[in-house]
């Protein structure tokens, strides 16, 4: 039995996310005199964890971590949008789909799992 460690990749999920941090990147870059650097890094290591965290819950064979790590990327998305909002970068359509994403991910657990009951 093989195991596929690059499939994350592979996932729309990851491919956006990693989209909507390269945003939050450039965008913390061009902003980086007025936001100030302690509260640049604090925002890109917050936008950071999104694609992380899906990574590993991919590799997860548990379902209850997996969705515990999807949870925590799903957070730090929700955590990092007011934060954005605040310094004056407005809620882009990456952000509205990545959320929509995530929801759809869990929906496609929920009836994986709920399949493989019976």
């Amino acid at each position: 039995m093989t195991i596929e460690i690059d499939r994350f990749r592979m996932l729309n999920l990851y491919k956006q996310a990693i989209r909507f941090t390269h945003q939050v990147l450039d965008w913390t870059n061009e902003n980086l005199d007025e936001i100030g650097l302690k509260e640049c890094v604090r925002i890109r290591k917050m936008a950071m964890k999104i694609p992380s965290s899906i990574a590993t819950a991919t590799a997860e064979i548990n379902v209850r971590n997996k969705y515990k790590k999807l949870n925590r990327g799903k957070d730090a998305l929700q955590n990092v949008m007011p934060v954005l909002r605040d310094y004056g970068m407005e809620e882009n359509e990456l952000s509205v789909e990545l959320l929509k994403l995530f929801n759809g991910y869990f929906g496609l657990l929920n009836r994986k799992k709920n399949a493989s009951r019976g």
